[in-house]
């Protein structure tokens, strides 16, 4: 169902049963996918492609040009999956030519107002953003993170999955799997995100393993190579999780978080 006054160019490819509010702006190049509602004056625009169940609400800015003073028009992208909720006042920006040419969002997102996602970054699953959060551009964040209110994450950063940034906290370096940051300015990390791993579904083996694992890396005074070895000898092989840290952690280009 599309309202009477919205906007929605002829070239648009909308589903059938695509629900289209009062207001609403869907340019030419979009694509939503069946079960999409774009609620009243939100606006999606660009070379913008939506999966399914997706949720725009009223004044959400959906693949508008990067703010990049190289961008010069290119047709770069936006991808966005399934059952994302982006709220009111959300703005997610395509990609530009030399960052890849593609912005993307996984599945199960959920964007609280005034959220901003940035050029070039690549979201994944079940992520959590939310109101005032912004994602400067090519950041990376992997799966089941919890970003807090009035947080931002600096250009290239990396989130890994089960990771929570707290209120307000200002990263600029990688921080890595299942640990939880805060300190505003001068973040450091001060442990496990305990609670948010427990409701992901591990254990409490899992979690003593980890917490084993975050003290060799945080506490032990080691360096990153030594802390490395110490885990994969003495966790890995009782915990395969750690692998996914040990993964992060070698392939960071910016730096580990690591205070």
């Amino acid at each position: 169902m599309i309202d009477s006054t919205a906007f929605v160019h002829p070239n648009a490819k909308i589903a059938a049963d695509v629900v289209i509010g009062r207001n609403a702006y869907v340019d030419a190049e979009v694509e939503l996918g069946s079960g999409c509602v774009v609620k009243p004056f939100a606006m999606i625009t660009g070379f913008t492609k939506l999966g399914k169940f997706n949720t725009i609400f009223p004044y959400a800015c959906i693949g508008e040009a990067p703010q990049d003073v190289s961008y010069d028009n290119e047709p770069t992208r936006l991808e966005i999956g399934d059952h994302n909720i982006f709220r009111e006042g959300v703005s997610v920006h395509r990609g530009t030519v030399k960052g890849g040419g593609g912005t993307k969002i996984g599945d199960h997102n959920f964007f609280l107002a005034y959220s901003h996602v940035g050029h070039d970054c690549q979201i994944g699953n079940h992520n959590t953003v939310v109101n005032f959060v912004g994602l400067s551009g090519h950041v990376l964040v992997a799966d089941y993170v919890l970003l807090s209110a009035y947080s931002g994450i600096h250009q290239f950063s990396r989130i890994g999955s089960y990771a929570m940034i707290a209120h307000a906290a200002m990263v600029s370096q990688d921080v890595p799997p299942f640990v939880l940051v805060a300190g505003g300015d001068d973040p450091y990390t001060v442990g496990l995100n305990t609670r948010g791993l427990q409701r992901r579904g591990f254990s409490d083996d899992q979690l003593l393993w980890l917490k084993r694992l975050y003290k060799i890396y945080y506490r032990s005074q080691l360096s990153q190579a030594e802390a490395l070895i110490r885990i994969q000898e003495e966790i890995l092989p009782h915990c395969p999780a750690a692998q996914l840290f040990i993964d992060f952690v070698t392939t960071s280009q910016r730096g580990i978080l690591r205070k």
